[in-house]
């Protein structure tokens, strides 16, 4: 019994020693593991420092402009360059918002470089687009013109004589009519302020003239201005004018119309009358 009882310590200790040395041979795999499941300091450092970076919406903006675009067939073809040239000023435009860690003040230098960066961008990805569509344009034209049949000579001369085509629905208020002079359309007394040249409640109908003039440029407008009174001479020029200086305006050319004023309206009423005709205008211009 005290045999057992004396070599009870060594075997204790001999104990702790072997499990000690277990210990220390596991202890590596244990810690190994999570070790390598962590990211890189560096990558830990970056995705912090994105994390403390705001978006700018501006930018964000702007890139889904670019790949908006950039999902277009015609675009992708043919105008990579001009995308390419987008996307490079969007990246270094993000790259000063980077960083500045989105903490900039609109007169800040960096601010305005950014802006100005964005815009380029955006600019750039607009020229792409509008390339795009202008090319689409000319391809559908093309294919309508290889698909449209000869045209005859007959048929050209015929329309090169004919008369102007139907009167548009816009202008049916005027009261067009057909006469020898070419078509008339009347402005009548209620287009203009009472006893003044001024033309009032008109802008749709002369924009619908100018449409039409626009339409057939082979022809040209006569303003012929009808009056009754003391003043009906002075004051059918007057009116005939301000009808012409509206036409002229909205972009009609001086050399396709003129005014003249005749006067008394024989009883047919105040008026302005619009002759639309084949032939060039008169060389003169009312006095």
């Amino acid at each position: 019994m005290r045999g057992v009882l004396a070599c009870l310590p060594a075997l204790l200790l001999g104990g702790c020693v072997l499990w000690g040395a277990d210990q220390r041979e596991e202890a590596p795999q244990a810690s190994s593991a999570p070790a390598a499941a962590r990211p890189p300091p560096e990558r830990t450092a970056l995705l912090q420092r994105r994390r403390e970076i705001p978006p700018n919406p501006e930018l964000e903006r702007s890139r889904a402009l670019i790949e908006q675009a950039a999902r277009d067939p015609t675009v992708s073809q043919h105008f990579q360059d001009d995308l390419a040239r987008a996307r490079a000023a969007l990246d270094q435009a993000v790259m000063i918002w980077n960083e500045e860690k989105g903490r900039l003040d609109t007169d800040d230098e960096e601010w305005l470089q950014m802006r100005h960066l964005n815009y380029m961008a955006r600019q750039r990805t607009a020229l792409a687009v509008m390339k795009a569509r202008g090319l689409d344009a000319r391809r559908e034209l093309e294919a309508l013109q290889s698909t449209a049949p000869p045209r005859r000579p007959e048929a050209a001369v015929a329309e090169s004589e004919a008369t102007p085509p139907a009167v548009p629905l816009a202008l049916r208020a005027l009261q067009p009519r057909r006469e020898t002079r070419g078509l008339v359309l009347t402005l009548g007394e209620q287009h203009f302020e009472p006893g003044q040249a001024r033309l009032i409640n008109s802008d749709t109908l002369l924009d619908a003239v100018l449409q039409y003039l626009v339409a057939h440029p082979a022809t040209s407008l006569a303003c012929e201005g009808y009056s009754d009174g003391a003043a009906a001479q002075k004051l059918s020029q007057q009116r005939a004018r301000a009808v012409q200086q509206a036409l002229l305006e909205r972009g009609l050319e001086l050399s396709r119309v003129t005014a003249v004023g005749y006067g008394s309206a024989g009883g047919a009423g105040a008026r302005v009358e619009l002759v639309i005709s084949d032939t060039p205008p008169p060389d003169f211009d009312g006095d």
